[in-house]
């Protein structure tokens, strides 16, 4: 356990975590904002597939989630975006 809370995302990132995030991780992303998976892979699936960029969403709780296409972003990159992003 923790001593404090984690951070939770009711309405949508800060653009402080985004600007966090954008200079960790050195890679354009898409959404970074509130979604289920479903709406955002359906609302963002074609853009990414044809960008490339990560789709980057929360589900108002303390997680920030990357979802991409393995063919697009091999899954070892996705991994380091996890270990860096924070």
């Amino acid at each position: 356990m923790t001593p404090q809370p984690f951070d939770v995302y009711p309405d949508n990132f800060s653009k402080e975590v985004i600007d966090i995030l954008l200079e960790k991780i050195d890679n354009p992303i898409l959404g970074y904002k509130l979604a289920s998976e479903t709406e955002i892979v359906q609302e963002l699936g074609t853009k990414h597939m044809q960008m490339g960029f990560p789709i980057v969403y929360t589900s108002a709780d303390s997680i920030i989630q990357i979802a991409a296409c393995e063919d697009v972003i091999p899954v070892t990159e996705l991994y380091k975006m996890c270990e860096t992003g924070w």
